[in-house]
């Protein structure tokens, strides 16, 4: 039987693995790439290999999370056939996998209904891994309503990066507005759960049972398996949720793996080897799933099937470390491509990037710098096919709109520059650069008024220079509006 302490690591040292897309910045020294790019991670230390790496939830849990908020729906009664026909068409989009159409159409919706708006704007946010601006979206909702689901919304967009103190604390603030809200409850446990005290977390969910409400079986189970004196009763909830379907928030996937896990802790390997073999076929990828299960097989005398899963483990395990040292040259390669186009070496960069994307064409940094570069080099057209490659692979990351908006700009292409800049706006409203190249497309257009407001937000948002103040006069003057 194993140590009580491997479930409590398991339960604590692996949470982030899924759902996390994030942003990242680079140190381009050339005044013509105008925003830093965003390249792969400088190499990270050699992984050891353990004997044995415990499994799970950790992953589970942070899907949890998600689930628990990013799957509320919208609703919409009480507003302007306009207003309510944009909730309908975001809440469309965003069921079809259309996150930028689900974000614009949400955006002019918060204009009439800032609550449900804002709220559908942070949840389009958060599926095109825009985490920052889905945060500041959903605390634009709970402003307007402190409801539980805008609560769970922000916590949901805290979680995701990286701040479960504070997402904890916006749901325990709605628990005091909203007491014995058993789905409040119940991702506040988790929360607790991810943080390590399993203690306070069951307490929560006993207090929802005392108050006559269901507990979801699969979540309680992983929180008493957290406990060293609760497996036992952990293993009947993680049945409870597989045989009854009773788990609400829980995937069967996830449940079998933490069972299967659980039960070979316990020591009852011939309970937990068909949960295991399961789950790896549904993941034939996962080494530490090959692992256990060689263990297993091992330990109930199957010599064949765990000489079999184990050269399966070290097929995969050399696969993955193959993977990695192929991201650290790649890294490499793209940073010395940076360096070379800091130093103006433009032709020499661009050659090293392709080979690059020779060997990963799904590469969204290449492509993003293989587009800077090009621009670097007046070749406007092929730097617009670029980066829009970079921006269908990462639609999360502003800078590739700005960019693209940038590069559509300088080509003369202005419909499409100004779509881009609006999307990019969408994104990030507070991108200085961005509201002072939109509001130039619409001076030209004769859109003096709604220029003016971009100039203005550019200014009050750090933009400076001649060339800006001296456009800001002039859409003063086309608007009639008179100089403060």
């Amino acid at each position: 039987m194993k140590d009580p302490s491997d479930t409590v690591l398991r339960l604590t040292n692996t949470i982030d693995i899924v759902l996390k897309l994030k942003a990242c910045t680079s140190d381009y020294g050339s005044e013509r790439l105008t925003i830093g790019s965003c390249v792969l991670p400088p190499s990270s230390a050699g992984r050891q290999p353990p004997p044995m790496r415990l499994l799970n939830p950790k992953t589970l849990i942070a899907l949890l999370l998600l689930l628990g908020s990013a799957t509320t729906t919208l609703s919409s009664t009480g507003q302007q056939e306009v207003e309510r026909d944009d909730l309908e068409i975001s809440q469309a989009a965003y069921k079809s996998g259309d996150f930028t159409a689900a974000l614009d159409a949400a955006r002019r919706a918060a204009l009439l209904d800032p609550n449900r708006g804002n709220a559908a704007a942070a949840r389009a946010l958060g599926s095109l891994g825009a985490w920052p601006p889905a945060e500041s979206a959903a605390r634009a909702a709970l402003a307007v309503a402190s409801t539980p689901d805008n609560a769970l919304l922000l916590a949901w967009t805290l979680q995701q990066q990286d701040q479960p103190e504070a997402a904890l604390a916006e749901i325990e603030r709605a628990m005091v507005k909203a007491p014995a809200h058993a789905i409040l409850e119940r991702e506040a446990a988790l929360l607790l759960l991810k943080l390590g005290q399993p203690e306070p977390a069951l307490r929560l969910l006993t207090n929802t049972m005392g108050a006559g409400q269901q507990v979801d079986p699969g979540v309680l189970g992983l929180i008493l398996a957290a406990l060293p004196d609760g497996r036992g009763d952990a293993v009947e909830q993680l049945h409870k949720a597989l045989e009854t379907n009773a788990s609400s928030v829980v995937p069967v996937l996830l449940l079998r793996r933490e069972l299967g896990t659980l039960l070979s802790d316990l020591g009852r390997t011939a309970d937990a080897v068909g949960h295991l073999q399961w789950t790896y076929d549904q993941s034939p990828q996962d080494s530490d799933l090959a692992y256990r299960l060689a263990l297993a097989y091992r330990e109930l005398g199957q010599a064949d099937d765990a000489r079999a899963m184990l050269e399966e483990f070290q097929r995969l395990r050399s696969t993955e470390d193959q993977r990695d040292a192929a991201q650290r040259s790649t890294g490499a390669a793209l940073n010395e491509a940076q360096e070379l186009a800091a130093s103006d070496q433009l032709d020499d960069a661009l050659s090293k990037i392709d080979t690059v994307l020779a060997a990963y064409p799904s590469s969204f940094s290449a492509h993003a710098l293989r587009a800077k570069v090009l621009y670097s080099q007046r070749k406007i057209e092929q730097a617009l096919v670029a980066i829009r490659k970079a921006r269908d692979l990462r639609p999360g990351l502003v800078e590739f709109h700005y960019l693209e908006g940038l590069f559509a700009r300088t080509a003369g292409s202005t419909d499409d520059a100004r779509l881009a800049l609006e999307r990019a706006l969408s994104l990030d409203p507070n991108l200085a650069e961005a509201h002072a190249i939109l509001g130039g497309i619409l001076l030209e257009s004769g859109e003096a008024q709604a220029s003016l407001e971009h100039f203005d937000r550019a200014i009050e948002l750090g933009a400076s220079g001649e060339q800006i103040e001296r456009a800001r006069r002039l859409a003063l003057e086309r608007s009639g509006v008179s100089p403060q």
